[in-house]
């Protein structure tokens, strides 16, 4: 361990190696730059290797894994550096991360592990290797080097050099400056290096929960700045802003951004928590599975790091639209959508009456609810995803093909229509025949109907059915659900005029509501709106929803 601590001048040398040489890897110049680097860190390596078998007669054992262990991490940021994907990290950031995580998650622990300060001691004369000893001996240096390579030391180090690094000011910098961009990768492989090698430390002297603790801490500090980045409302970084398309599959710089975010959270995080649960087992000592309960707790507290929950309000018994069985449309849709974004979905189920959005969405019992109005404003929508009408519902047999509000015969005909409240001025129908003095012979049915019975809102199309009422008019979904679902067959007719006045519309775009001011979640939702909409079109005709052209 002395030998360690006196080789520490040593660290910068193979952090410069695995630097960037240029902005412009493709170039002649630079790849020879870079191979002459890596193969002068391996010759080093080797050199020291041999002299340490030679003057070994014990333990070759363990300098042949640790060796290999080394050889591995050599090998990673080879392939990081002189591949395709280097070069691409100057057009996309997705790449650019990719590219930082397999130095730092990858390439870092294999070399930390390997312990290779010491060989690489070896591989100087024996004159350079008694001064490097006494500098380790002095006392600057010794309490320098317990700070800095102590557990909570490098994890600050490694913790304020990344995000200082992220910052858009610094990595914009690095971006368009050489000597910067060197100095970004340099600084974040070298805490990388220390924090990996302080952790392995730790681990050597039995202090496995130590080392649980940090590794726990790094891996929900690196999700959250992974978080920020996926959830930011625009770019952070104006070079990749500046090329347009990031050149990674046609994604935006946002989306871009969006997805090397979620590489640092998910994968990133998973990483740091994985061996912090391995640490956390040999701390506890537990032999099989005796310390399966501890671990469990453990990973559930680490989950928020990488896992995201979709909290939706539905109507638990409000068929075509959503029910607790999630057998409804919009249960599908939320569905479809909450995969698309890496969600969960969590239902709180509450009757879509009125004070519905006061006691659900503004009392953060959920974060979106679906089926709404595009035109409410007490919530912010997304864009819509369907369009319908109130329709005319009819028997087929009947062949009464109605043509509007102002046909003579809806004077003498029973009519249905839905209700909200204990009137007939609370939906658009009703407005319109009372406007016309259609009243006396208008039948209401609730919206939301007796929620007894299964489908609570059919009974306005079994009225029809089985000639309770001559011609119901009914929301679109609920009318092409049920008469689909029916034994009697119906005729669906759009009601008209569509807009019968300024304030009387007959259709309505339908949107996902999310409280006000929650731009993340809308974002996320249109995106998801957009990327499936083929799919959402299926399932909206699977339910015989009646679509209008929006």
């Amino acid at each position: 361990m002395r030998t360690l601590k006196h080789a520490t001048v040593l660290w910068a040398l193979p952090a410069v190696a695995i630097a960037h040489s240029t902005n412009e890897a493709s170039s002649d110049a630079g790849e020879i730059f870079l191979i002459c680097l890596l193969f002068a860190f391996a010759a080093w390596y080797a050199i020291g290797s041999t002299r340490v078998l030679t003057a070994s007669t014990a333990g070759r054992a363990g300098l042949f894994k640790r060796s290999a262990l080394f050889g591995g991490g050599w090998l990673v940021i080879a392939v990081s550096l002189l591949s395709p994907l280097h070069t691409l990290g100057g057009r996309s950031f997705t790449a650019h991360m990719i590219e930082h995580e397999l130095l730092m998650l990858v390439a870092a622990p294999l070399i930390a592990w390997s312990r290779p300060l010491g060989v690489l001691l070896w591989a100087f004369p024996r004159p350079v290797r008694l001064s490097l000893g006494q500098v380790g001996h002095r006392h600057w240096f010794s309490s320098s080097w317990s700070a800095m390579s102590s557990a909570i030391g490098a994890t600050l180090i490694q913790t304020i050099t990344l995000w200082l690094w992220h910052a858009p000011a610094f990595f914009n910098r690095a971006l368009l400056s050489e000597s910067w961009h060197a100095a970004q990768h340099i600084s974040l492989v070298f805490s990388a290096l220390l924090f990996w090698w302080s952790m392995s430390r730790a681990a050597a002297e039995r202090r496995h929960g130590v080392a649980a603790f940090w590794l726990f801490f790094t891996s929900l500090q690196s999700g959250l700045l992974g978080a920020l980045m996926s959830f930011a409302e625009g770019p952070w970084y104006a070079r990749y802003v500046e090329l347009g398309l990031s050149g990674t599959f046609g994604l935006t710089p946002l989306e871009d951004q969006q997805l090397a975010g979620l590489i640092m959270w998910i994968p990133g995080g998973a990483i740091h928590a994985i061996v912090a649960l391995w640490y956390l087992h040999r701390w506890l000592k537990a032999p099989g599975l005796r310390c399966l309960p501890t671990i469990l707790v453990f990973m559930t507290l680490a989950v928020p790091v990488w896992a995201r929950e979709l909290r939706v309000c539905a109507d638990p018994n409000n068929l075509p639209f959503s029910n607790r069985q999630e057998q409804g449309f919009e249960n599908r849709l939320i569905a479809l959508l909450a995969h698309d974004i890496g969600a969960t979905v969590t239902y709180a189920w509450w009757a879509q009456r009125r004070g519905n959005v006061r006691n659900t969405l503004e009392e953060d019992v959920c974060d979106v609810i679906p089926g709404v109005s595009a035109s409410v404003e007490m919530l912010d929508t997304t864009r819509p995803y369907y369009r319908s009408a109130y329709v005319f519902v009819t028997r087929r047999d009947r062949h009464l093909h109605l043509s509007g509000f102002d046909d003579a015969r809806l004077r003498r005909l029973t009519i249905g229509v839905q209700m909200i409240g204990d009137d007939f001025s609370n939906t658009p129908p009703a407005h319109s025949l009372t406007n016309r003095g259609i009243v006396t012979n208008v039948r209401g049915y609730m919206v939301y109907g007796n929620y007894a019975n299964t489908a609570p809102a059919r009974s306005i199309i079994d009225a029809v059915a089985d000639g309770s009422v001559d011609v119901a008019i009914v929301w679109g979904p609920t009318a092409g659900y049920f008469a689909a679902n029916g034994t009697i067959p119906l005729l669906l007719e759009p009601v008209q005029p569509l807009l019968d006045g300024p304030w009387l519309p007959m259709t309505f775009a339908i949107s996902m509501g999310v409280r006000k001011g929650n731009r993340a979640l809308r974002r996320d939702l249109d995106g998801a709106l957009d990327r499936n909409k083929d799919a959402i079109d299926r399932i909206l005709r699977d339910y015989h929803v009646p679509l209008i052209a929006q």
